[in-house]
């Protein structure tokens, strides 16, 4: 699992304290760590004087480890509350203006006008397995945002209204969110457009209250990722899905598509 933000140590000066400030783009982590500085990450209240280092998280599980020291719990979780305080925007890349100018491509944000076989064989071409109509219709009304992109008129390449790209997540719509079938045709790839419907899909869930965004990626696209802030193994944490009753066979497939 990826996710979007870096860390770094944060040492109130008036608590006893060694929990860890989120920020959420390791190329503004300087002009953040500024803006955060007057929060206390484990207590969210103001603080008049705190000190940043720049220790990451996994060097500071590694000193404890050398240590014989077992990592605080408290220090690992989440502090959904102090994310609002942390998080900013992702930047865009390139204008919607810019993507129709050079590409003819517009980003729409509903999932109305989707063609649910056109998005299967989508999923099909980038190597996602194929869904059920019906069950794609379902999780398609129960997500959270939609973001794809199509093709505002004929050409050589494609026809207009087709669908090049798509991308979805979904919420509690207060604290957690997570990126989920993020696909562009194969043919378009390298065009900044899976680029800009993650930046539009991450800054849309920030800007409806949800501050922390995780996304699953292929070990192909982890780096295109972490360009746009996220990272991976967050605060020591991993991914596990469901797979197989205790005791029974392991199954050597996933049960779920990466993006």
């Amino acid at each position: 699992m990826v996710l979007a933000s870096p860390t770094a140590v944060c040492q109130c000066s008036h608590h006893t304290c060694s929990s860890e400030v989120i920020f959420f783009s390791k190329q503004r982590q300087g002009a953040t760590a500024a803006a955060a500085g007057r929060f206390c990450a484990r207590t969210g209240g103001s603080v008049r004087r705190q000190r940043i280092s720049a220790l990451p998280a996994v060097a500071k599980a590694r000193a404890d480890a050398a240590e014989g020291t077992v990592p605080d719990k408290a220090a690992l979780a989440v502090d959904p509350e102090f994310y609002r305080h942390a998080q900013q925007p992702l930047p865009i890349t390139r204008s919607d203006d810019g993507f129709i100018e050079k590409h003819n491509i517009e980003f729409v944000t509903t999932s109305k006008g989707i063609d649910l076989q056109e998005l299967n064989d989508l999923f099909e071409k980038v190597g996602f397995p194929s869904r059920d109509l019906i069950s794609l219709q379902i999780a398609l009304d129960n997500t959270h945002l939609v973001h794809w992109a199509r093709c505002t008129k004929t050409t050589r390449w494609a026809r207009e209204g087709q669908l090049i790209g798509f991308a979805r997540a979904t919420s509690d719509r207060a604290f957690f969110g997570t990126i989920w079938d993020v696909a562009v045709l194969p043919s378009w790839q390298r065009s900044g457009i899976g680029k800009g419907l993650v930046e539009r899909l991450v800054n849309a869930m920030l800007a409806d209250g949800v501050p922390v965004v995780s996304l699953f990626a292929e070990p192909r696209v982890v780096g295109l990722y972490e360009k746009l802030g996220f990272m991976q193994d967050f605060k020591q944490l991993r991914c596990m899905a469901y797979q197989h009753p205790p005791g029974s066979r392991r199954r050597k497939t996933s049960s779920f598509a990466a993006s």
